[in-house]
């Protein structure tokens, strides 16, 4: 890193210049609380300490204290453990301590620390906090997440998962981009069908999951296909032709030869999907089935999904 500054920084005029006041150094207790961390992985630590605990290379975990005096680890999870399993006998340890007005300054403080300022987090984990901050966006978003029956898990600590209880995780951007390209309606039945098709006795690897491409694909159908929901026979036979034929593959396998057989276009999956999904609903030959292959091909045009691939 240079001692010359390159270029010229001049501040915004939105930028508040100073804020805060400066921590310190001080100790905590090495089992110091944590409020909706991510977790912690075995593996890293290993990675991290492959030549031993080597101080020069660790820096104290940040610590935020609340107006009660509660201590919370903001910052440094992994290297909390570190410490732990090279420092079997301490009760304390090292830490940078600062002060907290409130919850939603620590939340949006994590977000900031470990998102906006450096990528080391996922979208789900940032997402998680800015709920807890009462960020307008994200609170709007668990209100839908709840209206569709599904949730997003950014830690498996208490509060760490948002959402409809008992439901599957999503990621949070597959939702949010399903909800762009269709409405919450149409992915609260896409919801319904797949947790149907691809149940939990047949599929127990997806019982707690949703597959967010295979999400995208059923909510721009039912956008697009208002007959597939409407109760009649073409809802009948759809439903039935997914739960028979298409759901013999687990949702990833789906996902991606019908991605492909749709063109696969980037920025387009869900679109793809649903193209492909549609194409061979509408030559099924279903036993039983109440519509014919011509009664389907008349009624569920491709162009209702070409015209979005194609622009």
């Amino acid at each position: 890193m240079s001692n010359v500054l390159e270029g010229v920084f001049k501040k915004t005029k939105n930028n508040p210049g100073v804020k805060g006041e400066l921590g310190r150094l001080g100790e905590v207790p090495v089992d110091v609380l944590s409020k909706i961390n991510r977790s912690t992985k075995a593996d890293l630590i290993k990675k991290y300490t492959k030549d031993g605990f080597d101080w020069n290379k660790w820096s104290p975990p940040i610590v935020a204290c609340m107006p009660t005096g509660t201590q919370y680890l903001l910052d440094g999870d992994h290297r909390r453990h570190m410490y732990k399993q090279f420092h079997p006998q301490a009760t304390k340890m090292p830490a940078w301590i600062i002060e907290v007005s409130s919850d939603e300054e620590f939340h949006n403080l994590f977000v900031e620390i470990n998102s906006t300022g450096r990528k080391n987090v996922s979208g789900d984990e940032a997402f998680i906090h800015k709920y807890h901050a009462g960020d307008e966006k994200s609170l709007e978003s668990v209100t839908d997440l709840e209206y569709c029956n599904l949730s997003v898990k950014g830690s498996p600590e208490a509060g760490g998962t948002v959402g409809a209880e008992g439901s599957r995780n999503i990621k949070i951007k597959s939702f949010e981009r399903a909800c762009k390209i269709s409405d919450t309606s149409s992915v609260k039945k896409a919801v319904e069908t797949i947790g149907k098709s691809w149940d939990a006795e047949r599929y127990p690897n997806w019982s707690t999951k949703m597959h967010g491409e295979l999400l995208q694909g059923f909510s721009a159908i039912y956008k697009n296909y208002k007959s597939l929901s409407s109760g009649g026979d073409m809802q009948v036979d759809f439903e039935n032709w997914v739960t028979k034929v298409l759901s013999t593959n687990p949702p990833d396998v789906v996902a991606t030869d019908y991605k492909s057989k749709g063109g696969a276009r980037q920025h387009k999956q869900g679109y793809s999907i649903a193209l492909a999904i549609i194409m061979e609903f509408r030559k099924s030959k279903l036993h039983n089935a109440l519509t014919d292959v011509k009664k389907r091909q008349s009624s569920l045009a491709p162009k209702n999904i070409k015209r979005f691939i194609n622009c």
